[in-house]
């Protein structure tokens, strides 16, 4: 196994600075997804750690080592590209198996090791096949298993389901999770796509224009996101800005209870996510109650999304079960309830 580790890594084309100052471990035997918009630097990073960039600064590990000076055909990392770069000319078998043969691996053993690998991104008996009679799901497949069969340490996949329509996705999604798991493999993935990373990935690290904004498990990033910008790009629709002292926040719709954490006292912003407000009683038993006002009900199948209003205009999406929803409509009054522990402070 191998742990990767990135330190205070930089890299500039010309006047431009893709990637700035990023520190990073990706612990061995896991799956470490870089997410963040495009043009941020996630596959400058990804093609740094393959050797296949030099960086501009900084240092790339393997297990404490530095791989700086080691080439790319030696690091015993290999990438899987967005576009699936197979050869055209050659047939799925002699695809896979291509890096084998490089190596001057025996005919025989090729294979063997072929089938046996085409098995296990579930294509067997397609060795004899050309690249342009699969489907694209086949075909990131047949890439895949040319990336396992050198047998790397180190998995590096960039934007590996892209290209796929939803259902196709689902399924590589799995078959990923139970290569990584079976072969105890580091992985990295690059996506901007944060669902594909909170399925994917044991821990994501979050990037913007170049730098790192966060890192941790994804459940970090719904629950415990580090700035409004962070909860922004997870689907977080509401804030509210207020002045914090202790566990307790002033804001434009009165005082709110929230749950200790480490943002000190001061002017914060508080978020809630659609899915944790609730629909409560006009009892006034529960903390943090308030009223407001229906502007929209739009049902989606699986839930209704809410969009209402408070005192001074201000704006909540709920989202809840569609029968919870049932007699709801716009110009309704409603009373909601802002759980404490989920109504986080940002700074």
């Amino acid at each position: 196994m191998t742990k990767v580790e990135l330190q205070h890594l930089s890299k500039q084309f010309g006047e431009v600075t893709a990637v700035s100052q990023v520190s990073l471990n990706a612990p061995d035997g896991q799956i470490t997804a870089l997410l963040g918009p495009s043009g941020c630097g996630k596959t400058t990073i990804l093609k740094t750690i393959a050797g296949l960039l030099a960086p501009s600064a900084g240092d790339v590990l393997f297990n404490g080592r530095s791989v700086l000076n080691i080439p790319a055909e030696k690091r015993n990392a290999v990438m899987v590209f967005q576009n699936h770069l197979l050869f055209p000319y050659l047939s799925v078998g002699e695809n896979v198996g291509f890096g084998q043969k490089m190596r001057g691996v025996d005919a025989a053993t090729i294979r063997q090791k072929v089938d046996e690998h085409l098995a296990l991104v579930q294509l067997p008996g397609l060795a004899n096949r050309r690249p342009n009679e699969l489907s694209g799901g086949q075909q990131q497949r047949v890439a895949l298993a040319r990336a396992l069969i050198v047998e790397p340490t180190v998995l590096l996949l960039d934007e590996p389901l892209s290209n796929l329509d939803a259902h196709l996705r689902e399924e590589m999604r799995q078959l990923i999770r139970t290569l990584q798991r079976s072969l105890n493999m580091t992985t990295i993935v690059v996506t901007h796509d944060q669902e594909e990373a909170v399925l994917l990935a044991d821990q994501i690290g979050l990037m913007f224009d170049g730098k790192l904004a966060q890192v941790g498990p994804p459940s970090d990033f719904y629950e415990r996101p580090s700035t409004r910008q962070v909860a922004s790009f997870f689907g977080a629709t509401n804030f509210l800005a207020g002045e914090k002292c202790g566990n307790l926040v002033e804001t434009a719709v009165g005082p709110l209870h929230v749950a200790a954490n480490a943002v000190p006292d001061g002017p914060v912003q508080l978020t809630i996510r659609p899915e944790h407000v609730q629909l409560a009683p006009a009892d006034g038993r529960l903390p943090n109650q308030l009223c407001a006002t229906v502007q929209e009900a739009i049902y989606a199948g699986t839930h209704t999304r809410l969009r209402l209003t408070l005192d001074g205009d201000i704006e909540l999406t709920l989202i809840t079960a569609p029968a919870a929803a049932k007699t709801i409509g716009v110009g309704t009054a409603v009373h909601l309830h802002l759980p404490p522990e989920h109504l986080w402070p940002l700074p």
